[in-house]
């Protein structure tokens, strides 16, 4: 298999209606100038991207086998990090549609669509600048003014213990199965002079982050700032209520 430094062969590529369970994609590609157009590689990869995994394993593949994948228009076998089984799917030439479980395509994912073509019986494969859809896991993120413990008052209405108050942030997925990188959700104070980002790390998903207002610090509801982290901004999609 030799890799290609070229633009795939293919543009246009846009996701379908769904239809039940159904994921479908469609494209438009052009034929290649030498050799003939076997068919394409859909290939899906989480957020953290594994293009270099998938090349190399796609370079040590024995060339048959991959022409018989592309004919039958199956999952390329052994492509895989141990999480998922199908990884790459192959699509015979002459297709410019394609259908797959959303299961399979878990949110957040990219799917992008390499060429495989054939010259002097040996194999290219086109993977640079090729078109892409990203599926992004969207997320919701709440943030509010909460009194965590009420004031406690003694003789005369005196007060004996000042009500805890402070802002709660919760960030949550209706999505089953969710996989969140690290930090691809941030959050920053207005009042900072800093600007400086707090990552918000996988085990706090679904459960509050609080923070209790003291007499050097006030927190304000209004005081966040919630966002995508700028290089997960294909991956997730936050919504802040």
């Amino acid at each position: 298999m030799i890799l290609e430094e070229k633009k795939s062969f293919v543009s246009n590529f846009i996701p379908l209606p769904q239809q039940g369970n159904l994921l479908r994609f469609q494209w438009v590609n052009a034929a290649p100038e030498r050799g003939k157009l076997l068919g394409f590689l859909a290939v899906y990869q989480k957020a953290n991207r594994e293009t270099a995994m998938f090349t190399e394993q796609l370079k040590d593949m024995d060339s048959e086998a991959l022409k018989r994948c592309l004919g039958q228009g199956s999952w390329l076998p052994g492509l895989s990090d141990g999480r998922d089984p199908g990884r790459v799917l192959a699509i015979p030439a002459g297709n410019v549609v394609f259908s797959v479980d959303e299961q399979i395509l878990r949110a957040p994912c990219r799917i992008e669509l390499w060429t495989v073509t054939e010259e002097d019986e040996e194999l290219h494969l086109f993977y640079k600048d090729c078109p892409y859809y990203s599926r992004p896991l969207k997320l919701q993120c709440t943030v509010r003014a909460v009194t965590f413990r009420e004031a406690e008052y003694g003789l005369f209405h005196r007060v004996k213990k000042a009500a805890e108050t402070g802002v709660e942030l919760v960030i949550t997925t209706n999505a089953e199965q969710a996989e969140y990188e690290d930090g691809a959700i941030q959050y920053r104070l207005r009042t900072d002079p800093g600007q400086l980002a707090y990552p918000v790390s996988r085990a706090a998903i679904g459960k509050p982050l609080r923070f209790y207002s003291t007499q050097d610090q006030k927190y304000d509801s209004r005081d966040f700032i919630v966002e995508v982290d700028e290089t997960y901004r294909d991956s997730y999609q936050l919504e802040v209520r």
